[in-house]
Formats: C-alpha cells, sequence, structure tokens
C-alpha cells in the first residue's frame, strides 16, 4: 500500500479506516440529538417551575391546578427524553459528551427578579 497506512483502505479519493462504522456514528447522532431534546424538556420545566412559583413572572390567569397539571406534563416529557438518552447511551457503552450545550443563563432573563 504505497503512500497510504496499512490501516486504512482506499475508495477513490476517500480514505476509510476499517474501524468507521456508520451504525455507531448513527447511534453517536441519535444520542447527541436526544441529550439536546432533554436539556430542552429540562430548560422548559425550569420555565414552567417559575411560572407557578415567581410573583413577577408568574401566569396570573391560571389556576394553581392548571400549573400542577403543566408542571407534571412538562416533569413526564422531561423524564421520557432522559430515558431515551440514557437508553442510547446504554446501547453505545459510553455517554456521549456535547460541547457547549446545557442551558444558557439567558433562560430567565424574562425574568424581572432575576436580572442583575
Amino acid at each position: 500500500m504505497r503512500g497510504r497506512t496499512a490501516d486504512t483502505l482506499s475508495f477513490g479519493e476517500e480514505a476509510l479506516s476499517p474501524f468507521h462504522d456508520p451504525s455507531l456514528e448513527a447511534l453517536e447522532a441519535r444520542a447527541r440529538a436526544a441529550h439536546r431534546a432533554y436539556i430542552e424538556a429540562l430548560g422548559l420545566l425550569e420555565v414552567v417551575r417559575r411560572q407557578a412559583t415567581c410573583a413577577a413572572c408568574g401566569c396570573h390567569d391560571v389556576s394553581e391546578a392548571e400549573h400542577q397539571r403543566l408542571y407534571d406534563d412538562a416533569e413526564a416529557e422531561k423524564e421520557r427524553r432522559r430515558i431515551t438518552f440514557r437508553d442510547l447511551c446504554d446501547r453505545l457503552g459510553y455517554v456521549v459528551v456535547e460541547p457547549n450545550i446545557g442551558l444558557c443563563p439567558e433562560d430567565a432573563s424574562d425574568c424581572p427578579v432575576s436580572r442583575p
């Protein structure tokens, strides 16, 4: 194999490692998407919690029972997404780490109490 390392297969101009596994890459991509969805659900849960507990930014025209229903629904969705992410990571055998993903501090910027 002239000009190429022995652990690389050539296909036209594109070199592929024999360890290249498209199904693994697809599973990792699904795990990353599931992680983003889980973080999004955490953010929504925080918004619902804040609306129920913050006098300054809460929804005053929604009953306590309606707030509880919204919170329960957001909690259930968060848990569903957490389980999906966990199951994908279990299949991979490791936790996929996505850099620069998380809840933004700006998520609370609409709350007058949270503003500096």
